[in-house]
């Protein structure tokens, strides 16, 4: 196996090509990590141009991928990193579903060295337990690589349930005060309250746009629209995955007013909770946990296994909505030797001083 380093602004068609059909049939689905996400994110962010694409090949084809920083993590010391930006919500690298793991990551670990002049390999927010974290862990051990670094964290997830029933972990009580918010919004405008699927409409990113930039985050100017780079990404990504039928766009009207909007973006048995935005003059309606509820529903009668909120771990309205959890690992592993050694430390000092909260560490 062949392991390759090139640069995402420098990538050709036909090495686009192989990197989409690789996420077409990755073993475990990374929506931010295809090239349909990462080349408009790029062409967005990457004004330097470090961003990189890391590459396993075997016969012609690509066993794995993922973007890629080859220069100091965190400021501390020499390693390649998986990229990882402000809206990249899983780091897990596409790895080929008919390829055994540990062989790949083996390859990879191998390889890297020579391909990149780093011994040190850091990839944040892999699914704990998943195809690649239990292949790159059995890899290392393998090789004598040293796991320096492993920082845990949980986030709302959600599997599908035969019979629809979501909510069942909140009282009675709560599932009425739901319903009760809804019908103070329509009395509030006189209107009826109701859900739109608009992802066929092209112009459903920009409405999203026009309410997020007319809250909290206009005002501080992290909404999308305030960078107009950052708007022509968030369009674009939009628009790529709504021409392969990957992306849902629900907006909550009030009658003749867009009060909340949510962009998921499918993968694979999947779906991500990207973005979601809702209008302030509404809050003590709560409109975006009434889409949140709806889009329930909307998972539901998709089809699809299972959905990740992409929400931070401290996010309050989802992970009281939501019961389950997935564990996400975000690991740092150091070549054998002095470096390595050295590696380590640097890392456990990084990972300490960037922690959010105590308990991370394992």
């Amino acid at each position: 196996m062949l392991v390759e380093i090139r640069t995402v602004a420098g990538l050709d068609s036909t090495m686009i090509d192989r990197w989409q059909r690789l996420a077409d049939d990755a073993v475990e689905p990374n929506p931010f990590f295809e090239p349909d996400f990462v080349l408009p994110a790029a062409a967005a962010l990457d004004g330097k141009r470090v961003a990189h694409l890391v590459t396993v090949s075997s016969r012609g084809e690509l066993a794995l991928a993922f973007p890629a920083v080859v220069g100091r993590w965190r400021g501390a010391l020499p390693a390649v990193a998986g990229w990882r930006h402000k809206y990249c919500f899983l780091g897990t690298p596409l790895l080929r579903a008919q390829h055994d793991p540990q062989e790949v990551a083996r390859a990879l670990l191998t390889g890297l060295p020579g391909a990149a002049g780093r011994r040190t390999l850091v990839l944040e927010q892999l699914t704990e337990g998943g195809p690649v974290d239990t292949g790159l862990r059995r890899a290392a051990d393998d090789l004598g690589w040293r796991v320096a670094l492993d920082v845990r964290r949980d986030r709302a997830f959600l599997s599908r349930r035969e019979d629809g029933r979501y909510l069942t972990h909140h009282n009675h009580r709560r599932r009425k005060e739901l319903g009760r918010l809804r019908r103070r919004l329509a009395d509030e405008v006189v209107a009826e309250v109701m859900v739109r699927e608009v992802a066929a409409d092209s112009d459903a990113s920009r409405r999203f746009m026009g309410v997020e930039e007319g809250g909290w985050k206009g005002k501080e100017g992290t909404a999308f629209a305030s960078v107009p780079a950052e708007a022509e990404m968030f369009g674009d990504i939009c628009a790529r995955f709504r021409e392969r039928g990957r992306l849902e766009m629900l907006e909550l009207w009030a009658g003749d007013r867009l009060v909340a909007v949510q962009c998921n973006l499918v993968a694979g048995p999947g779906v991500f909770t990207f973005k979601i935005a809702f209008d302030e003059t509404y809050g003590r309606f709560s409109p975006g946990v009434l889409l949140a509820v709806d889009n329930l529903d909307q998972f539901h009668r998709g089809g699809s296994d299972w959905m990740d909120s992409c929400a931070d771990p401290d996010n309050f309205m989802i992970n009281h909505l939501w019961s389950e959890r997935r564990r996400l690992t975000s690991l740092a592993l150091t070549a054998p030797g002095v470096v390595g050694s050295v590696s380590g430390l640097a890392l456990r000092t990084a990972g300490r001083l960037h922690q959010r909260r105590r308990g991370q560490l394992r």
